[in-house]
């Protein structure tokens, strides 16, 4: 439990920072991120993720470890008056100014959003995450996985063009893909997914059970439910061969099938139903206020961009958000707090905080999501 001594109504009144949690994964990438944070010597290494306002651990497999990583990873921390508080028991604590009544009534003592950096060298594994229903009833956990990648920046040093895989083509069912889940091949596995170029700025939105591979040379903003489930279809990933328990979680090779979902497009389908292009909501002189995703009823969360020229007052509603900054540095006012923010800090916006000030210096571009709570440029 967090000290009961803590001066409270100074966290919740104001904007709490993030450094980037760095998550191990099977995958390598990460150079792109390091530029974007600053580093003097950025390269790619197995922490190509990185974590932003989480209560959830990572699920991760290592190569020394291969069930379950027992290190301790994902949550984030908040650094305040001296110490060092864990985010997920300082929600507990004091959840109703933090992420707001509706979201407390509707999801509990929690944030139902986990933001992240994805950065990957490398073509991820065909996989796909489970919906609430299926994690509820198979993993004993509260949520699921829908997501959203926006893209950042691709790589030129890549073979092909920057692309994705992503869902079923037409015909693909339960029943023909049982033997190819079966057997794990990869060029078997992709030949039954779309593989989509992808532009900086598109926003693609993947419901749970849609299998996906994240494609080679791609940073993207990763806004998802807050779960850590992999269903991995490949038998081999990267230099590892996988066991049962890595790709089918525990729940068996009949219970996986179900995780799939078996809704097949034609490529046009698939990209008018899951690829969003930004529009423009509002912009002056100040201020340019894009929506990438559009959120409820038809998606599960809600992404905007915000790129400041000069100074902005903000209003907020009551319910929380979060952001990363993307581009760009500046300082962020508020009542009784200055705070100076740079490219890769995240940003959560507490329901109790009513308004702040926007400075930038230069240009400051900013991601934002959330599920009820936005802000609104004065």
């Amino acid at each position: 439990m967090l000290e009961k001594n803590i001066d409270w109504i100074k966290i919740v009144h104001n904007l709490i920072v993030f450094k980037p949690e760095r998550i191990y994964r099977l995958f390598t990438g990460g150079l792109l991120m390091e530029k974007l944070f600053g580093f003097d010597n950025p390269q790619d290494d197995h922490f190509g993720e990185a974590w932003y306002a989480s209560t959830v651990e990572a699920a991760n497999v290592r190569p020394n470890n291969m069930e379950k990583s027992k290190i301790k990873e994902g949550l984030s921390t908040v650094e305040f008056e001296g110490e060092i508080k864990i985010f997920r028991e300082l929600i507990k604590e004091f959840p109703e100014p933090l992420i707001g009544k509706s979201t407390l009534d509707e999801f509990g003592p929690t944030v139902p959003l986990l933001a992240k950096i994805l950065d990957s060298a490398v073509r991820h594994v065909v996989q796909c995450h489970p919906a609430t229903s299926f994690s509820r009833k198979y993993l004993n956990f509260p949520s699921g996985k829908d997501e959203a990648w926006v893209i950042l920046e691709t790589r030129n040093n890549i073979e092909t063009f920057p692309h994705l895989y992503l869902g079923f083509k037409k015909g693909i069912t339960k029943k023909r893909f049982a033997p190819i889940l079966k057997e794990g091949n990869s060029k078997k596995l992709l030949n039954l997914l779309h593989k989509i170029p992808v532009s900086i700025g598109e926003t693609y939105y993947v419901p749970a059970g849609t299998p996906h591979a994240f494609g080679a040379g791609i940073m993207a903003i990763e806004i998802q439910d807050p779960a850590d489930f992999t269903f991995r279809a490949e038998k081999h990933c990267f230099d590892i061969n996988l066991s049962e328990a890595q790709r089918y979680l525990g729940v068996g090779f009949e219970n996986t099938l179900d995780a799939f979902l078996y809704q097949g497009f034609t490529k046009e389908e698939l990209t008018n139903k899951y690829r969003f292009k930004p529009e423009i909501y509002l912009e002056n002189n100040y201020v340019k206020q894009e929506i990438l995703l559009s959120g409820k009823p038809k998606h599960s969360f809600r992404i905007i961009k915000l790129s400041f020229k000069e100074r902005t007052k903000i209003e907020l509603t009551d319910e929380f958000c979060i952001g990363i900054i993307i581009k760009g540095k500046g300082e962020i006012k508020t009542i009784s707090q200055q705070t100076h923010i740079l490219p890769g800090n995240g940003l959560f916006f507490p329901a109790a905080l009513d308004e702040l000030e926007v400075i930038p210096e230069g240009k400051l571009e900013i991601i934002i999501c959330g599920i009820n709570g936005f802000p609104y440029i004065k």
